[in-house]
Order: structure tokens, then sequence, then C-alpha cells
């Protein structure tokens, strides 16, 4: 009876596997290392088929927060957007580079990203990493419990203390995505050239006027300046936003979809099926927008706490953050998972969008070449995309009538109208 006991047990815990929970990221404890706490989880199952899952914390610290090189000098610190640009041990806090024993705090509040607990605005909260051991998931604030969690989180023990964490979801994840209480989680969230403070929509210090600081009289607030009402809306193209032109006073264009450059206006190229205007200095581009790989690009953050909770700040854009040295694939094809922990393109890859070639050409598998506009342009048994500039094998085989040579599969010949095999 016992053996056909234990052969149950073991084969309802196969059955039902062991899982591991979210992974506790306690950004920086009080020595100033950079600890980890995996939350592992087992689900045990008796002869009757009943299950049950334990949990516990396992802890491992590293001596540095991700930055190399000798630290700062502290009485003049390194403007930073990410802990990746810091030397050393230091920590980006408020975009200067600190100590990690610093008891200067950010400006996240729950569910805002951080890289160490210092990033949290509530000086209990934690920097946690909502996913697994191997890097996934999002890494955020946690906010201790106190009086209790808003709706969508729920108390939860980390490392001797409780916070509020999100719920898990129908698959049993937790996720800051869609959490209604709050205004906002990154800057996404806020108008252009606002940053989430302990989320909370804010205008930058310089912003003259916003949503919450109006303007005198019967001025009017335009991206963070106060103008008069009859004001024209621009009058250079850095007073519109990316990818538009100026117009008789008016921004024009922008919301075109594009494939290739030429479907853009002069002086702006296509990236992902948007256009973004060239530039090769900030001076260029318009008011919150940064000259970033030739091209102006709306900010999208001042520092890490205005992304999401899997992505860093880097230079004023939110790049999707991996683990060094691992087999992350957080990075897209082009990209590679840089030392600073974000990803960051590939140096032997020529292109990964469009914008990256030049005007007449296209990017195809990492490499700019020009467009196929025939079919006899592309290799044998292909046909030529015209919306995308790309060859293709036809699923049905391809043309079977045809006016000239182009109509047919690239191979085969136009003869009275018929394509045949060339």
């Amino acid at each position: 009876m016992k053996r056909v006991y234990w052969m149950i047990l073991t084969v309802a815990m196969l059955a039902f596997g062991f899982g591991t929970g979210c992974l506790i990221t306690d950004g920086n404890n009080a020595g100033g290392d950079c600890c980890v706490n995996y939350e592992q989880c087992e689900t045990y199952c008796d002869f009757t088929g009943a299950c049950h899952q334990q949990c516990w914390f396992e802890e491992s610290c590293t001596e540095t927060c991700g930055g190399t090189g000798a630290p700062d000098n502290n009485d003049n610190p390194t403007f930073c957007y990410n802990n990746g640009d810091c030397a050393g041990a230091d920590i980006c806090i408020d975009n200067l580079c600190r100590p990690p024993t610093t008891t200067e705090r950010g400006d996240a509040g729950i569910c805002q990203a951080c890289e160490t607990n210092s990033d949290c605005v509530d000086p209990n909260a934690l920097c946690v990493r909502l996913g697994d051991a191997n890097g996934g998931g999002e890494t955020v604030c946690t906010a201790p419990c106190g009086s209790g969690c808003a709706a969508g989180f729920e108390c939860v023990s980390i490392a001797g203390s409780s916070q509020c964490l999100p719920v898990t979801n129908a698959e049993s994840v937790r996720t800051c995505a869609n959490i209604p209480a709050l205004e906002c989680v990154t800057a996404r969230d806020c108008a252009a050239g606002e940053s989430c403070v302990n989320n909370v929509c804010e205008a930058p210090d310089d912003a003259e006027c916003s949503a919450s600081k109006p303007c005198a009289g019967s001025d009017i607030c335009r991206l963070g300046e106060c103008v008069a009402d009859d004001a024209p809306e621009c009058t250079s193209r850095n007073d519109c936003a990316t990818g538009q032109t100026c117009e008789a006073g008016e921004c024009a264009g922008g919301n075109e979809t594009c494939v290739f450059n030429e479907h853009c206006a002069d002086g702006a190229m296509c990236v992902n099926g948007t256009c973004f205007s060239d530039c090769s200095a900030d001076e260029q581009c318009g008011r919150y927008e940064y000259c970033r790989q030739g091209l102006c690009q709306p900010q999208e953050c001042s520092g890490t706490a205005d992304c999401a909770g899997d992505e860093v700040c880097v230079a004023a854009i939110c790049q999707p953050a991996c683990e060094p040295n691992t087999s992350s694939d957080a990075c897209e094809d082009g990209y590679i998972c840089t030392d600073g922990g974000y990803c960051d393109r590939d140096p032997s890859v020529e292109c990964r969008t469009n914008a990256e070639c030049l005007r007449a050409e296209i990017c195809i598998a990492g490499q700019c070449e020009s467009p196929c506009t025939c079919n006899a342009d592309c290799g044998s048994g292909e046909v030529c995309n015209l919306d995308q500039g790309t060859c293709e094998v036809p699923a049905d085989g391809g043309p079977q009538t045809c006016e000239s040579v182009c109509d047919c599969v690239s191979g085969d010949q136009c003869v009275e109208g018929a394509c045949v095999a060339g």
C-alpha cells in the first residue's frame, strides 16, 4: 500500500510540477549591496490528488549595482538616467549618481519602475521584480501595507515586511498593467513633457504652465508655454511634433502611415510605420524632443521611474531591460544586452529600420537594400510585395496571366498573355 501511495505521490508531483513565484528584488540593503530575494514555490500533492503550495524566500547578493569603474566624487555628482550611467557601485537617484548607502529617495510610487529600493519614494517600500529567476517581468516599487492596500493590490510578506503587490491575474501572474486606481504608472500616461512622480503627472520645473497650473487671462498653455489664444501654432518645424511640418502657421501631417522613407515628408524618415523628422542636433527638434540616432524622438522619460517596469531610461528614451551576460530574449533582433542592463543597437547589424538606410533603400534582415519594384527583381519562384518592397514566395503558386514579365513569378516568361516556365 505504501508503495502505491508513493508512486501516486510521485506521479502527481510530476504532473503538477514545481512552480516559481515572483522574483523579489531587494534593490539595495543597508550595506549598499544589490540583493535578490527569490520567492521559491513548490506544489505538493497527496495520494488523493489534493495539492497545496508552499513558498519561501531565498536571498543572494552582489557587490555592485551594475556600474563599473571608479565611483563618483559625490561632492559633484554626475547626471544620470539610470544606474548604468554611474560608476562603481553608485546608483542613480533623481538624475544624480549617489553612493548606494545614500538616504536620498527617488520619486517612484507603487508599480513604478525602479532599480534599487532608493528609487522608491516611500522609505519603507521595496524594489521588487514581478517575474521569475531568469530576469523576466516588471521591476517596480511596492508600498507598505500600512492601513491597507488600494484596489487591485494585496498585502504580501516580503523579507520580513508587509508590502502591497498587484493581485495575481487569471494566469497567476502579478503585473502592474491596467491598474485603474493609479493616475499614472509611466510618463506615457501623462501629457507630453510631463513625468509620473509618485503616481501623479507633473510638468517639468521649467514649464510655465500645465494642466494644474493654467495661464493668466485668455492665454492658453501649449507644450508648457503660455501663448496668446490667436498665436500661430508654429513658425518653424521645431514648434511641431516629430514627423510634422509647419505650413502657414499650422503643424501639418505626422499622422501618415509609412512603409518606405519616401512616404514621409522631406526631412522625415519611416520607423515602424511612423514618420520621424531627421536631425543632427537637439535644437532641430521640437520641445520635449531629443535628437537620437539622427531622428527627433519624443522625450519618454527623465528617469527609469517614467518607464514601464520592464524598461530602463536611457538618454530620455525607455529601452527594454535585460540581464547582462545571460541568454535573455528581452532584446529584439538587431539589438544586444549591454552591461548597463538595457537593449541597445548591435554594432554588427547594419540596420533595424528603414531610417538607418538611404532614403531610397529599405532595411531587409539587417541589411540596407533597394526595394523590389518588379517580380523579376526577386529570386526564382518569388514575387515582389509592392506594398513592402520585399520578395516572398506566393502562397497560391503565383499569377497565371500577364501583360509583362513583371506580372509572372520570377523565372517565368510572359508568352501571349500567359505565364510559362522560363
